[in-house]
């Protein structure tokens, strides 16, 4: 299977604003879900021409930062059985679309990559000497060469083949097809086993790339891993990662320098992304905790769970399913993680799909009743964010942070409640944010859905405890899973006049998910879990309607409240003096 070579020009354009080149990607339509129904529109990403993805044309690496901070954004686009897959992040260009099989498009732009040596190959041409650096120990001072043109996204396209359904599973095809999916977290896309998930097969090809892409997708995979698996994911490659076209019989494998693999690998590169393959460094995948020796319940109940392929969701379900209870558990799209819907389903639980932003998502709790299966307990862990200032958001990206964080619940909520009031008995968890308590920077719209859950919650727990329904909300600092590392940033860049501001320090931290994540949410997730079933640490506070969890949240807590304290200090006199007359009272 050769690779097609897509001539970029025609989907490129540029233009100036005030000072700054800028650069505009076409792609194709994106498909916007919306409240009031579904929307298209042209997908055109807008990038710093090449001279501002490459600011340093002559500078040292600071001895304090071990990396250059290049930005990269991908996008994904997937395609089945020849129809472009309605999750993907848009609908190419039909002329930069393969017809040769199902694939995966996978675009970068914004580059940044800068190479250890000049490398004057087919796709980079990184022949541009652009800057010197050293590392934070104070090594010896290296020159970096960036490619001679912009980093367009079709480069990637160029470089990569992709899985055709024509290839007998296991013959090694797409890029990166092999045990290194399993850190990209790609590895549901190349029909991979679990023994490839797990590095057990090392004989299946690595990559059928050139140069370029081995370098940029090394770099993805790594920086998802712990730092502890550096060493892991570079002994499983091996030679490989260096190998020549003659240790392949499936494309072309061309060798990367070792000092090149170092540097990119462990200098690192912060990699962003407006789609939710946002990946960088510092997150740490936490290790699946042990349940075999969890202790069964003797009152298992139903728990309905959304998000449950990461995060809170994910640990929730299985700690659940370990404690003995029944199980559905619930996700965008399931074809993600196939690994995931048989570790849960092979317990006896069930694997649903359900799409909070689909207006018509509280159907499934109705079918479910409609068949017998009664929901105890409905969790509402998925949440999306968006980070930007207020003004530069879109209608459409507004919309869709609501969505997903307050009407979807919202939707389940309203399906599940009449069951649970009849019955007298359930309870419902939503789990919520310090950004919806205490205004944050940059996540405005974020915190406002945060903070319209909160209240719709608080008014639910007034409402249905007359009939022994539990309502529990769930504040949430900052934790150790994906969600950190998947903040999306607003598709219009950011105006100059916030340069310095804590708005653009707090985008940039927020988008490039460069921040850092104390919180164990497997051991908040076991608080949860006691909470509900009124036990263990938390016995005796079944009923509580607040729950704060984070060292970083109970700081949140204290500036929300020593903020009313002040607003009553300065307005308590006049706020009790508006009154029609002294005696005047409210009804409630």
């Amino acid at each position: 299977m050769q690779i097609s070579v897509l001539i970029p020009d025609n989907y490129t354009s540029y233009t100036v604003r005030g000072d700054e080149s800028v650069v505009r990607y076409h792609y194709g339509t994106r498909i916007m879900s919306q409240t009031h129904g579904p929307s298209v529109d042209d997908y055109i990403l807008e990038k710093n021409d090449v001279d501002a993805q490459y600011p340093f044309t002559s500078a040292e690496q600071p001895a304090h930062s071990s990396s250059f901070n290049f930005g990269f954004n991908v996008l994904r686009s997937r395609r089945v059985n020849g129809q472009v897959d309605p999750d993907s992040d848009f609908h190419p260009i039909a002329e930069l679309a393969r017809t040769d099989g199902d694939l995966i498009i996978a675009f970068l732009s914004g580059n940044g990559v800068l190479f250890s040596q000049a490398l004057d190959d087919d796709w980079y041409q990184a022949t541009v000497p652009i800057a010197t650096s050293h590392s934070k120990q104070g090594g010896d001072r290296a020159l970096k060469y960036r490619p001679l043109n912009a980093a367009s996204p079709m480069g990637c396209v160029q470089q990569m083949q992709w899985c055709n359904s024509a290839y007998p599973r296991g013959s090694g095809c797409g890029p990166l097809a092999s045990t290194y999916d399993a850190f990209v977290g790609a590895a549901p896309f190349f029909n991979l086993t679990s023994d490839e998930v797990h590095g057990v097969n090392s004989s299946r090809p690595f990559s059928t790339s050139k140069a370029g892409a081995r370098l940029i997708w090394a770099a993805l995979a790594v920086f998802n891993s712990p730092a502890s698996s550096l060493d892991r994911v570079i002994a499983t490659l091996g030679a490989k990662s260096l190998a020549s076209q003659l240790q392949f019989d499936n494309g072309i494998q061309w060798p990367i320098p070792v000092d090149q693999w170092q540097d990119d690998n462990h200098n690192g590169v912060f990699l962003t992304s407006t789609s939710h393959y946002r990946r960088n460094q510092y997150v740490s995948k936490p290790a699946q905790p042990n349940m075999s020796d969890e202790t069964k319940t003797n009152k298992p109940l139903t728990w309905l769970i959304t998000g449950s392929s990461s995060g809170f969701g994910l640990s929730l379900t299985r700690l659940a399913q370990a404690k003995g209870h029944n199980v559905i558990a619930t996700s965008r799209n399931p074809k993600r993680t196939p690994e995931l819907v048989d570790e849960v389903t092979g317990r006896g639980g069930r694997w649903v799909q359900l799409d909070l932003d689909d207006l018509e998502c509280g159907k499934t709790i109705d079918r479910l009743e409609a068949e017998g299966t009664h929901i105890d307990v409905l969790i509402n862990t998925a949440a999306m964010s968006i980070a930007g200032p207020l003004e530069s958001f879109t209608e459409a990206e507004a919309r869709r942070q609501m969505d997903t964080n307050f009407f979807g619940p919202y939707r389940l909520i309203r399906a599940v409640t009449p069951h649970m009031r009849r019955r007298r008995s359930g309870m419902i968890v939503n789990f919520s944010s310090g950004a919806g308590l205490e205004a944050m920077n940059s996540l405005g719209v974020y915190g406002a859905s945060k903070a319209a859950l909160d209240d719709m919650t608080k008014v639910l727990h007034k409402e249905l405890e007359p009939f022994n329904v539990r309502v529990l909300l769930v504040y949430l600092g900052t934790f150790n899973t994906a969600m950190a590392s998947s903040v999306q940033a607003i598709s219009a860049p950011l105006e100059p006049d916030y340069a310095g501001t804590q708005t653009e320090r707090l985008f940039n931290m927020l988008h490039k998910g460069d921040f850092a994540t104390p919180g164990d949410h497997l051991k908040a997730s076991r608080a949860v879990y006691d909470v509900i079933m009124d036990e263990g640490v938390a016995k005796g506070l079944g009923n509580e309607i607040m729950m704060p969890l984070g060292r970083d949240l109970a700081n949140t807590v204290k500036r929300s409240q020593d903020r009313l304290e002040h607003m009553m200090e300065v307005f308590g006199d006049i706020c009790r003096n508006v009154n029609v007359d002294d005696e005047a009272t409210a009804s409630w």
